[in-house]
């Protein structure tokens, strides 16, 4: 394509660059970040204060948080978290109680974790629908 333009003070021997940029989403965050201020340049605010957030867990919550982070679906932010015995169970309970007070996870189902949206950010297309379960949830979870 070109493109042909006269400006002011600029003659043809100067030569020209002109570069096009497609418009980014607005809206959406973008994906696969965590948390903080890392809406870049949408307009979603991140999960606030979010490391002094981890800092503040036990080493156990902090342990299942990763652990549901890095084995997350992308597109649903939820993490299927299966214990194989008795001892890793009565370890969960008290992580999972830490996480839920922090704002950081809520149980979907039995062994499925809904991570924050705004903690870990899902794919930008996915972003609006986890956005909506988490807020649904929240609400079913206060009645």
């Amino acid at each position: 394509m070109k493109v042909t333009a006269e400006l002011d003070g600029i003659q043809q021997k100067d030569g020209m660059e002109i570069y096009i940029k497609r418009k980014s989403l607005v809206n959406l965050p973008p994906y696969d970040c965590i948390g903080g201020n890392m809406s870049y340049d949408t307009r979603v605010p991140g999960f606030q204060n979010l490391y002094k957030v981890l800092k503040s867990l036990s080493k156990q919550a902090l342990w299942v948080w990763f652990d549901l982070v890095e084995h997350r679906n992308r597109c649903t932010n939820i993490a299927v978290y299966k214990t194989s015995n008795s001892t890793e169970e009565r370890r969960l309970i008290p992580a999972y109680k830490a996480l839920v007070k922090a704002d950081l996870v809520l149980r979907v189902k039995r062994q499925h974790y809904l991570l924050n949206p705004l903690s870990v950010f899902p794919e930008r297309e996915y972003f609006q629908q986890v956005s909506d379960l988490w807020l649904a949830l929240k609400e079913s979870n206060k009645g």
